[in-house]
């Protein structure tokens, strides 16, 4: 061999040498990252959902067998496109679109713990960073939703991507541009993403504030970027799955009258600003604190103690909040984002999962802030007591109010008692925060895990891995569910097949199992979508009326014929 063979020889091996050593620095410094990532797989890909769940998980799966068409509800208007396009190569391979969409989910359920954890251990810590990955993976809500055939998991995963590229994007550029992209995807894969958008301006608000330049040139780009990615998946949903653009947003309109319009604020009663103060509470409650972290609205007193350190984590944070600490402002702005889907629409749990990762941020740094206060001891009882009062009281509220219920949109009647103790809760905040705000500046600074705390906090880690176990066994118990037992619609139909012919059978059309009729049992003729004459002229000919008490028509065809309902 020549000297130049073996030059390049040497080359190659040295550039071999250099890889393999970048892999392994790689795996060494992110091992724990590594191990979180593996674990949220594993509790997640093997407890996929056996059926098809809610009518939304019919119209997802009704896309992939039948062709993207939001006129025909394959799926609703907008379209939830890039969720669809993400499935589609899985259905092509596997020819069952239950298993493609719940992989999706469940992969980009697990996925997001790499975003979030990075965020965390950026804004404060990796300990802290650690526990709160440990805790979203085991959150009951959020692991559920992973297994399930439905877009909120997913576009989470975009929402916490985009929140990370952002907050980078403070002081790089090509971050910003790509937290850009990913919030037009998270955008694209559940459209009431949209109002994260605001979002992208923290970025140029504190680049502002900093250079005192507004930063022009990277506004541009990123608008750029923005309208660039969002072309790639907004044209394909408006031409592959309607006529056009007229009968796209024609749809579109058609389905926010129906189904958001009809929830938003518009419709609570008199007085509107009291009902709009129960609602905006109550919904809070729901999304972030209730449902999330107990998986039901059932006020059990071991339903109110797994509230309760969320409560007390959360109040933390508000009574830490400084306006000139750019974390805490950047953690607010995200959060005040799920005034939109309150105000908007009716009440569903799933429409908090995109805001679950950012109140468990909430939480973290609150446990951040109280446990460095901890350490100083005069004046500590008074805080615990402050705290421990704010808490009981919220907690009071949980349990004292009537549960919002999915499909809620104006707020049942409210004892007064339910006022006073949320006048009084945030009474007590205001003064927390006035009596030690002192002592907050104090331990801005402080980070836990790191140096200049004492090596006997480090122990707190283990009472919180402990403290999360409760959540795993609810979370486990609840995701596991869907992997052994089929959903109420899904076992209706199938109950249906078995007991009726589709030639002898009509099948009131409702907003709850027509997709999932479409997808398993297409051969039974369904009508009454729009109006009743199907039915009654389906009965006359001997043909037996199927239909449940979702049925539009229910009170009436009740009272003319006597139809078999299930």
């Amino acid at each position: 061999m020549n000297n130049e063979g073996l030059c390049n020889l040497n080359i190659m091996k040295d550039l071999s040498l250099s890889f393999y050593t970048n892999v392994v620095a790689g795996l060494r410094n992110n091992w724990v990252l590594i191990c979180l990532t593996v674990l949220a797989l594993v509790s997640r890909v093997f407890l996929t959902t056996i059926s098809l769940g809610e009518v939304d998980s019919g119209n997802f799966c009704n896309a992939l067998k039948y062709g993207y068409d939001i006129s025909h509800f394959r799926p609703h208007a907008p379209g939830y496109p890039i969720f669809v396009f993400m499935a589609w190569p899985l259905y092509l391979m596997t020819t069952d679109c239950i298993t493609s969409l719940a992989l999706v989910s469940a992969v980009l359920g697990a996925l997001v713990i790499i975003p979030f954890y990075l965020l965390v251990k950026t804004i404060v810590g990796g300990l802290i960073a650690f526990i709160g990955s440990v805790a979203l993976i085991v959150n009951p809500l959020h692991w559920t939703f992973s297994e399930a055939m439905l877009s909120d998991v997913p576009s989470t995963f975009f929402v916490v991507l985009s929140a990370y590229l952002v907050y980078r994007g403070r002081s790089c550029d090509w971050s910003f541009l790509l937290g850009c992209a990913s919030m037009s995807i998270a955008i694209g894969v559940r459209p009431a993403n949209v109002c994260m958008v605001l979002l992208l301006a923290v970025p140029l608000i504190f680049r502002w504030r900093d250079e005192n330049t507004f930063p022009g040139g990277i506004l541009i780009k990123g608008i750029g970027m923005f309208a660039g990615i969002s072309c790639l998946w907004f044209f394909p949903a408006v031409f592959l799955g309607s006529d056009g653009l007229s009968a796209f947003f024609g749809a579109l309109q058609k389905q926010w009258l129906n189904a958001v319009a009809v929830g938003d604020i518009s419709q609570l009663g008199s007085p509107w600003i009291i009902n709009l103060v129960y609602r905006l509470e109550r919904f809070a409650l729901g999304y972030l604190v209730l449902y999330p972290w107990t998986g039901s609205d059932i006020k059990s007193s071991v339903t109110l103690l797994l509230c309760a350190p969320v409560i007390l984590g959360f109040i933390g944070f508000v009574c830490s909040w400084n306006r000139t600490n750019s974390d805490h402002i950047f953690i607010s702005i995200w959060l005040i984002t799920i005034i939109y889907p309150i105000c908007t629409i009716h009440f569903l749990p799933r429409y908090g999962i995109p805001y679950i990762p950012i109140f468990l941020i909430c939480i973290l740094v609150g446990y951040q802030y109280l446990c460095a206060i901890c350490r100083m001891r005069r004046g500590s009882i008074e805080l615990v007591f402050l705290l421990a009062l704010g808490t009981v009281l919220l907690l009071y509220i949980v349990k004292l109010q009537e549960p919002v219920s999915s499909f809620e949109v104006s707020t049942p009647n409210q004892p007064i008692y339910i006022a006073l103790l949320l006048l009084l809760f945030v009474t007590t905040i205001l003064l927390t925060r006035i009596r030690f705000q002192h002592w907050y500046r104090l331990v801005g600074n402080l980070r836990m895990g790191v140096s200049g705390v004492p090596p006997r906090w480090l122990r707190l880690k283990y009472i919180a891995l402990l403290l999360v176990v409760p959540y795993a066994i609810i979370g486990y118990t609840n995701a596991s569910v869907s992997h052994h037992i089929n959903s109420p619609g899904y076992q209706l139909v199938i109950d249906v097949t078995k007991q009726y012919e589709s030639e002898g059978t009509v099948v009131c059309w409702d907003n709850q199992t027509h997709s999932i009729f479409e997808s398993i049992a297409p051969q039974f003729q369904i009508a009454g979508r729009l109006t009743a004459d199907s039915l009654y002229d389906g009965y006359e000919n001997g043909l037996v009326v199927v239909m449940t008490d979702r049925c539009q028509w229910f009170e009436d065809i009740s009272v003319d014929l006597n139809p078999i309902v299930i």
